[in-house]
């Protein structure tokens, strides 16, 4: 009698054994494709380099002044409070811009890629640049078709980085 149960439980403890590899293996591709996605994102990203220049006459030079130097020596929790200000006391809509790279630096992807939409409906110089940090946000949340749509625009329109685009579409294949 005992004999017979212990074959009847040895089916059991298999299925058992094959659902817990099975649920193990499925949960590490998950876990792999999006570290893969965040690698790709660490990889590609770095922010962009300061290109504004003012004249003297800004009222607000003094704030756009501290909001760019600490972004250049890459204190970006300072430079998130200084472009930030800038969003909310200025009409600048450049500091969206920077205030979204300094969201990517910051691990901040979701109020990155809000801040890159709402730049890029302004139709600003550096839209093309805008797009390639916006697949980059995409990359950081994990959202792998948003970011291969954005990327694909820029390689069809030549747009900034489009060789590094069309390299992280080979990857995402």
């Amino acid at each position: 009698m005992k004999k017979l149960r212990e074959k009847n439980r040895s089916p059991l403890k298999w299925l058992i054994t094959i659902l817990v590899v099975g649920l193990s293996a499925a949960g590490s591709v998950l876990f792999f494709n999006t570290t893969e996605l965040e690698r790709l994102a660490a990889d590609y990203f770095h922010p962009y380099d300061h290109m504004i220049t003012f004249n003297g006459s800004s009222k607000n030079q003094d704030r756009i002044a501290k909001a760019f130097e600490a972004y250049e020596k890459k204190d970006y929790d300072q430079a998130e409070v200084y472009f930030t200000d800038l969003i909310n006391t200025t009409n600048e809509n450049y500091a969206l811009f920077y205030l979204a790279n300094t969201k990517l630096a910051l691990q901040k992807p979701n109020e990155a890629a809000s801040l890159l939409q709402n730049y890029l409906s302004t139709g600003e110089n550096l839209s093309s640049q805008a797009q390639w940090f916006l697949a980059i946000a995409y990359l950081q949340m994990n959202q792998k078709e948003m970011a291969s749509d954005v990327l694909h625009r820029i390689v069809t329109f030549e747009g900034y980085n489009a060789s590094k685009a069309l390299k992280i579409i080979e990857k995402l294949k």
